[in-house]
């Protein structure tokens, strides 16, 4: 399942503001975290963080960000 997410950010361990776009629902696999990618509708997404929906190993939930030249994140300090 995927969610379509409006005006949604988060901070990466490097301190990068990402903005999500998209929030993917699949069957859980102890395999998928933040350093693996989706493919969905030709597009490539990046997962922020793979997390156990519910705690019950069935489902991840995985807040991404399409990836590409328009989404290059910004860090002002």
């Amino acid at each position: 399942m995927v969610e379509t997410v409006d005006g949604k950010t988060m901070f990466d361990g490097s301190n990068i503001e990402r903005v999500i776009t998209n929030n993917f629902y699949i069957r859980y696999d102890q395999t998928v975290n933040s350093e693996t990618w989706i493919q969905f509708k030709n597009k490539n997404y990046n997962i922020v963080v793979s997390q156990d929906f519910e705690e019950r190993n069935e489902i991840l939930k995985l807040p991404a960000y399409e990836r590409g030249l328009s989404n290059n994140p910004v860090n002002f300090s």
